[in-house]
């Protein structure tokens, strides 16, 4: 049996109001609650798979008028998974939601928000 390995990736970001957010990630969760603090704060979670590398994939954040998040996979195949837990400002409008094999969880966010998940459940709640 393979061992999983574990990293995590936490950091917090202001951001202004009216802020359009974005995450894209390609293999895990995203689980997103709105909160009433002025920042983005990011918890993900790498997990390795069937003798994955941590280091076969990276977590990029880019910050303008548009704040997007996306897992990037740095080798064709690299068996690893990425699990987000966010918070982001309520006055933040959630554009896109993005994952593969994974759930995507909204609660107490805002704007017009494309979720999108090719195998997992999506759990919409107080959406504005």
């Amino acid at each position: 049996m393979v061992s999983a390995d574990t990293e995590t990736f936490d950091e917090i970001y202001e951001v202004g109001s009216g802020t359009r957010f974005e995450i894209r990630n390609r293999n895990g969760s995203v689980n997103i609650q709105g909160w009433e603090r002025s920042q983005i704060k990011v918890h993900a979670t790498k997990i390795t798979q069937w003798g994955g590398k941590l280091e076969n994939i990276e977590i990029q954040v880019s910050q303008g008028a548009d704040f997007k998040i996306e897992t990037i996979h740095l080798v064709k195949n690299p068996r690893v998974s990425v699990s987000y837990d966010l918070r982001v400002p309520v006055n933040v409008l959630v554009k896109r939601v993005r994952t593969s094999n994974g759930k995507i969880e909204l609660e107490a966010t805002r704007g017009d928000t494309k979720v999108e998940t090719s195998n997992g459940r999506i759990v919409l709640r107080k959406l504005k």
